[in-house]
């Protein structure tokens, strides 16, 4: 059951990763906090905003390569002819 469960756990946790990112309650919010902070105190907002949005890309590139490599672990011996 989780062969068919997994795609749309992964979409809920990628949409929830992302979701986080943009109202900043949930989960990372501290990332978003400390680019924030960090970006008021020296007056370099594009560049903490664009490491902060960086870390962002890493979290949800590896979490689609993780996602991609347990579906295709799974999907090996359900091969349909």
């Amino acid at each position: 059951m989780i062969r068919y469960a997994l795609p749309g756990l992964s979409n809920l946790w990628v949409s929830i990763l992302k979701d986080s990112s943009l109202i900043s309650v949930v989960g990372f919010s501290e990332l978003l906090f400390a680019g924030k902070t960090a970006a008021a105190s020296t007056k370099h907002y594009f560049f903490f905003y664009l490491v902060t949005a960086t870390g962002f890309l890493v979290l949800t590139t590896v979490s689609n390569l993780g996602i991609w490599y347990v579906e295709r672990r799974l999907n090996r011996g359900f091969r349909r002819a």
